[in-house]
């Protein structure tokens, strides 16, 4: 099952909170990573891909270069 977006956002927000890399769920056990760079230029999400063997073959950082704003007035990735 896929977290809702208000369950994502408390992810967030508790990561904020402590601001310690953590591992967190957003469709199974431990999915996800959240840490931050250190150089304080913003939060982009991160998204990687996975191989047959379950290894990760790709690694897709949005710099949010290319947005557009959506009817609900937040930014999206194009």
């Amino acid at each position: 099952m896929v977290a809702s977006q208000i369950t994502k956002e408390r992810t967030f927000d508790e990561w904020c909170r402590n601001g310690k890399p953590q591992l967190v769920s957003i469709t199974d056990n431990n999915d996800c990573v959240i840490s931050s760079s250190g150089f304080g230029d913003g939060a982009y999400p991160a998204f990687g891909g996975g191989g047959n063997s379950g290894d990760v073959v790709s690694l897709y950082i949005d710099f949010m270069i290319l947005v557009k704003e959506n009817e609900h007035g937040l930014y999206e990735s194009i």
